[in-house]
């Protein structure tokens, strides 16, 4: 199973299994924004002309501006 490619070097690529994965200590997770946004990739979704894109920016601005949010 091929995960990724970093120009032809595959001695980097480490690729785990899903026992390995399931039994691997992982360390306290970091938030962005406290119990709501922790770091790392993720799919923001939703009905279409809900605000999802209104919502994200003003957190993006309120985080960079370091507001606190209520």
């Amino acid at each position: 199973m091929l995960l990724a490619r970093k120009e032809g070097n595959l001695e980097d690529l480490k690729i785990i299994n899903a026992d390995n994965l399931l039994y691997t200590s992982l360390g306290e997770t970091e938030f962005i924004i406290k119990e709501i946004l922790p770091i790392g990739l993720h799919i923001f979704c939703g009905a279409p002309k809900v605000g999802k894109s209104w919502l994200m920016l003003d957190l993006c601005i309120k985080v960079s501006k370091g507001v606190f949010l209520k």
